[in-house]
């Protein structure tokens, strides 16, 4: 899986080799025995890095994390550092 932001940096390289950082979690449930792996794919190991900070909010896992990243993450920490500034 990749970030929305991902996706469209990516669509003009269809057929090159690219590299990816890559986070693997676990979807589903721990005690029903059905954990299915996954991977999410981030152009950098610092968006890797704010992404796995992103979703350590409560209530905010790494789909709808995914979902919510339709720009690019160096956007969205400089939009959250701004609005920390103004706190």
């Amino acid at each position: 899986m990749l970030p929305g932001y991902g996706v469209s940096a990516l669509s003009g390289l269809i057929g090159s080799n690219i590299a990816l950082c890559t986070m693997e979690y676990y979807e589903g449930s721990l005690g029903g025995g059905n954990l299915v792996p996954r991977m999410v794919g981030f152009l950098s190991p610092n968006e890797r890095e704010f992404f796995s900070t992103f979703i350590s909010v409560k209530g905010l896992g790494v789909r709808k994390g995914l979902r919510a990243l339709s720009m690019p993450i160096a956007d969205v920490a400089a939009a959250v550092e701004a609005a920390m500034r103004r706190c």
